[in-house]
């Protein structure tokens, strides 16, 4: 019987993909407010988003 792949598994790895893209978001930003001071986070540091999110207002937890 032949193999089945899932197709995210074959494309190229999305930390990769997402962190150059935040590279490219803030080198924009930096270009139209000035410099700032930022971390991009692609599940490479923990970090508490539901906490976060809750916080913020944008929703709940339980």
């Amino acid at each position: 019987a032949p193999a089945h792949l899932s197709r995210y598994a074959t494309g190229a790895d999305y930390h990769h993909v997402l962190r150059a893209a935040l590279e490219t978001l803030a080198a924009l930003l930096r270009a139209e407010y000035g410099d700032f001071q930022y971390k991009i986070c692609v599940d490479t540091v923990p970090l508490l988003e539901r906490s976060l999110a809750r916080l913020a207002g944008l929703g709940w937890i339980g």
